[in-house]
């Protein structure tokens, strides 16, 4: 794993964000993630600006399990 600070989109594309492949790594968490969360990320697109989205807490496998990809 190499930290990034940006992650490139292209105009009117996708990234995946997914175990194996890009994903966030949240640090400095005021307490426990479990599973059946929801997380609010603020995501900052440049141009465009912030862009707030809720994400799930899975287990792993259950997250591998949704990948559009194999």
């Amino acid at each position: 794993m190499q930290p990034v600070t940006q992650i490139a989109v292209p105009a009117g594309g996708r990234v995946l964000l997914a175990p194996g492949h890009d994903h966030l790594m949240l640090e400095g968490l005021r307490h426990a993630l479990a599973v059946g969360d929801t997380v609010a990320l603020a995501l900052l697109f440049n141009p465009g600006g912030a862009v707030t989205v809720r994400a799930p807490v899975l287990r792993y496998t259950e997250a591998v399990s949704e990948l559009p990809i194999r």
